[in-house]
């Protein structure tokens, strides 16, 4: 059996995907959506506390004083670069979700946007794989079937008694 991807408890081959104690065949995964989890609170924050800061400064700087106004500013602009910072060190979490049989499920949540990239890839590996030998298998077996034995190949050395 074929495995595409095996790291901290995530497993993708040819015919399952494993979470933890959960266990898909990669058949039944049949349409799959990846959705972004929200920033962290602390990154939303410091962005609005930054553009306060600025907008504040900006507008009261004819009537502040220079140095009020200039701190105000430099405040703002510290707080944005916290807010680049905070979404270098926590980015937003990715979903993926599947629709499996009769409904839309959460399979698999990561803030690690390359592990993360690196499993989906490799689940729609999977999933392609098994379409074509779901497909390949289907189509042998059509043509097995619209074949009558008159009609079918015969090998030396097979019995021919009828």
């Amino acid at each position: 059996m074929r495995t595409f991807y095996d790291r901290a408890g995530v497993q993708v081959t040819e015919q399952w995907f494993t979470v933890g104690d959960a266990k898909y065949p990669v058949i039944e995964l049949q349409r799959l959506f990846v959705a972004r989890r929200p920033h962290h609170p602390g990154v939303v924050v410091s962005g609005v506390v930054a553009a306060v800061a600025v907008g504040v400064g900006v507008a009261l700087a004819p009537v502040l004083p220079a140095a009020t106004a200039t701190s105000l500013i430099g405040i703002g602009l510290l707080g944005a670069v916290a807010t680049v910072a905070l979404i270098r060190i926590r980015p937003a979490g990715r979903e993926l979700w599947v629709e499996h049989r009769e409904g839309v499920y959460p399979l698999y949540a990561s803030r690690d946007v390359d592990e993360f990239g690196k499993l989906t890839r490799a689940l729609v590996r999977a999933t392609g794989h098994a379409d074509q030998r779901l497909r390949g298998r289907h189509r042998r077996s059509i043509r097995a079937i619209r074949l009558s034995p008159r009609q079918r190949i015969r090998r030396p050395g097979d019995n021919l008694a009828i």
